[in-house]
């Protein structure tokens, strides 16, 4: 529970105190949660948007991440030294006030693979191009089929090495759907083959014999 000041005057003139309480979530967990939780997935934001309080558009709200300014610079379809200056200035600047969330107690780290890939950004782009052409679909993919299928295959305890021994099963069970695939196409086109020469035999001998009935009736 804390104190917070608020905007209102009392009847002494003096701003009033209420005591709110006070709820703490690890924002990495949250991510993870949505995510992975299918309820959310027609409710997930994936393209930035500018959100204003006034008409004018003077007043911009950020309360989300496809709000900040970063995600807009991400997918201009072309880019200059300028914005992607911008680009790093902007992650510079999450870096250098994201120490306040560790000490309030928030996130315990920010050891996360998708806040350090966001380091690269600005050379990939500069080595491959606007990253408005990507999507995480393909990775997204990959994960579920290498970790959250795998981790529901499991009992929940010891998981990594269940998850290891799933793979390999699912590796050896594409591996030999695979090869009868191919020994069926073998089979089908050896088939395919065989009554090609057969048909082409019997024309030829059927041109034979009636050669030889014609000459006979000549004679």
């Amino acid at each position: 529970m804390i104190d917070v000041e608020g905007d209102i005057q009392g009847e002494d003139g003096a701003m009033k105190w209420e005591m709110v309480e006070l709820w703490q979530r690890d924002p990495v967990e949250c991510v993870e949660e949505l995510i992975g939780n299918p309820a959310f997935q027609d409710m997930m934001v994936y393209v930035p948007e500018h959100v204003y309080t006034d008409l004018k558009g003077e007043s911009c709200v950020y309360n989300e991440m496809w709000m900040g300014e970063w995600w807009w610079e991400t997918q201009f379809q072309k880019h200059t030294d300028k914005t992607l200056v911008a680009m790093q200035d902007s992650l510079a600047l999450f870096h250098a006030h994201k120490g306040i969330l560790t000490d309030l107690g928030i996130c315990k780290h920010f050891n996360v693979l998708k806040i350090h890939l966001l380091l690269y950004y600005v050379s990939s782009i500069q080595a491959l191009g606007s990253a408005d052409g990507y999507n995480t679909e393909h990775p997204e993919c990959l994960h579920i089929d290498y970790t959250k299928d795998a981790y529901r295959s499991s009992n929940k305890q010891d998981y990594v090495e269940q998850m290891e021994l799933w793979l390999q099963c699912q590796e050896v069970i594409h591996y030999k759907n695979a090869y009868h695939t191919w020994k069926a196409l073998r089979k089908s086109a050896s088939l395919e083959g065989r009554v090609g020469d057969s048909e082409a035999g019997s024309d030829i001998g059927n041109e034979g014999a009636g050669e030889d009935t014609d000459q006979l009736g000549v004679q």
